[in-house]
Order: structure tokens, then C-alpha cells, then sequence
């Protein structure tokens, strides 16, 4: 019997019957290792063409085609998937189908910041739930999230748990929700911190562009 929450960690990685459905199963809640299982066999396939390519022994002039499959070591499915909550974009000029994009503001660049990780807890119809963390000790982080690669979609709110000190100086936590109906909005994200973000989302109600968010419009910015 098929176990759906497998993740293989040898072989073709391009094969989505063993990458798809255990991140199905994820978003389901019947597979919550998955995150860490996806990245870990990416992460072993990585070593494993390398080795390969260590260890070739063939005369380049009588390889064809696809006998040059595995030396490509560049793997980015389990990343997109744990970071965009998007399936793999095909090759030969796919299109990313990513529910969030990031973009770094200080570099005025797509991804994220260095030193943040991000998660893509739950996908429904009308809600998306991510997770950002800002691994520096040190420095703040601040990034745009954009709901969907080409901002097609639209978040329509924002609920999250925001933390301060009281008049004792106990934690308090408070959990906070706001409108805003926008297609991006900021994260200013404090050192050794993080954030798990609730966003109501709209889908497929924008027009797609490669605009990025700093050539236009404003932005709504949580701190």
C-alpha cells in the first residue's frame, strides 16, 4: 500500500508523485514532519549528483542528450514548495504558481533577507497561513510578502499574535487582526524573532505583473 507521506530521498527529484502528495498530506495536517523530510531528501539528492559527477568516468564526446542526466546537483523543488507553497515550475519557461512571493527591501531584490526562513503553513481556498523567522541575533529584517508570484491574488486580512511586556514586565500576548485588501504589504521583523501570519486571501483577482512592489503603490507595513 502507497504510503502518501513518504518522501524519497534517492532518485528523480523532478518526480512529483513523491513530492506532491506528501505536501498535500502536509496542508491536510496528516503529515506535519513534512518540511524538515522534503528539505533533508533535496539535501541528500544534492550529495548523491555530486558524488555521481565526482565518480564519472565517461568521455564527454559520447555523451547525448539526456545521458547527461543527473550532473545538474541545483535542486529548488522542496524550497519552493516549503517557502512559496508552489508546485515545481516547469522547465522551458514555466511559470511559478506560488501563492506568496518575498522580496527583500534593503536590496531592493526578490527572496528573502539574509538570515530569514519562511514557511508556508496551510493552504485553503480563502486563507494562507506563513511563518517568517528572523535567524540574526542582531540585525532587523524587513521583507514585502506579495500574495502570489505575479501578485494575482489579494490579501483581504491579517491576523497575528503580537508580544510585549506588560506593566510587570511579563510577556502579554494579544492577538491582533487588520483589513487590508491589498496585493503586498511589509515585515519588519525584530532580531531573534518571528512571526506566524493568517492571511485572508482572494484568488485569481488581479491582473498578473511582473511589477515589482517598490515600482508603485503603497504598502501596509507590520512591525
Amino acid at each position: 500500500m502507497k504510503d502518501w507521506n513518504e518522501v524519497a530521498n534517492v532518485g528523480d527529484r523532478d518526480d512529483d508523485n513523491r513530492t506532491e502528495y506528501p505536501r498535500l498530506q502536509y496542508y491536510a495536517g496528516e503529515n506535519p514532519d513534512w518540511p524538515e523530510k522534503i528539505l533533508q531528501a533535496d539535501y541528500q539528492e544534492v550529495f548523491r549528483r555530486l558524488e555521481f559527477m565526482r565518480n564519472d568516468k565517461r568521455d564527454i564526446h559520447s555523451i547525448y542528450g539526456d545521458e547527461l542526466y543527473p550532473n545538474n546537483p541545483v535542486i529548488t523543488k522542496g524550497l519552493q514548495q516549503v517557502m512559496l507553497g508552489a508546485p515545481q515550475t516547469i522547465y522551458n519557461g514555466g511559470l511559478l504558481r506560488a501563492r506568496v512571493r518575498y522580496f527583500d527591501i534593503a536590496r531592493s531584490r526578490p527572496g528573502l533577507p539574509p538570515d530569514v526562513a519562511a514557511l508556508v503553513e496551510k493552504l485553503e481556498a480563502e486563507v494562507t497561513v506563513v511563518q517568517l523567522v528572523n535567524l540574526s541575533a542582531f540585525e532587523s529584517r524587513s521583507l514585502i510578502v506579495q500574495a502570489g508570484a505575479f501578485g494575482k491574488h489579494e490579501f483581504t486580512e491579517v491576523k497575528y499574535v503580537e508580544r510585549a511586556k506588560d506593566s510587570s514586565g511579563q510577556i502579554a500576548e494579544a492577538e491582533e487582526q487588520k483589513r487590508i485588501h491589498r496585493r503586498f504589504f511589509q515585515v519588519d521583523l525584530a532580531p531573534a524573532s518571528s512571526i506566524r501570519l493568517e492571511l485572508g486571501t482572494r484568488l485569481f483577482v488581479n491582473r498578473p505583473t511582473y511589477t515589482f512592489p517598490w515600482h508603485g503603490g503603497d504598502r501596509m507595513l507590520l512591525r
